[in-house]
């Protein structure tokens, strides 16, 4: 069996060099599996909007002018292997009518050498200035 260098069977485990296990078999891809994906609550309808994130830049509006709301917001997915660490991330930004951007990241990583997963999704909220305390939209973004 061929897993870029010499995998190991203990206890009925295979264990591969790259670190990713798939149905016993060595994976050598970059990243391991990562579902991403946004879900939009409108709260002024309760209507929930999902959206699956991969390799092409998803845009999302976030259009109320009546409840103050007016965003547009890019959703762009990117995996990066650094030494031990497979990470995979979306950078969302947000652009308003007045020019002023937003930044947000979501990041999930998954530690080769502890086999530790860490995932830290984003949660984005957008009110009006009227209405501060009201969210109009909520955004999260997170690996399934």
């Amino acid at each position: 069996m061929s897993c870029g260098g010499k995998a190991r069977e203990a206890f009925g485990v295979l264990d591969c060099p790259s670190g990713i296990q798939v149905n016993s078999h060595c994976a050598t891809r970059t990243t391991y599996a990562c579902d991403w994906r946004a879900e939009l609550l409108d709260t002024t309808s309760n209507e929930i909007k999902e959206f699956e994130i991969d390799e092409t830049p998803l845009t999302i509006a976030l259009l109320k002018p009546d409840h103050g709301v007016n965003v547009i917001c890019v959703l762009k997915k990117e995996d990066v292997q650094k030494s031990e660490d497979e990470v995979s991330k979306v950078d969302i930004t947000c652009l308003y009518p007045d020019k002023q951007i937003l930044h947000a990241r979501a990041v999930t990583g998954l530690n080769v050498v502890t086999k530790r997963l860490m995932t830290l999704p984003a949660h984005l909220s957008f009110s009006s200035t009227t209405h501060a305390n009201k969210a109009v939209y909520a955004l999260t973004v997170d690996c399934q």
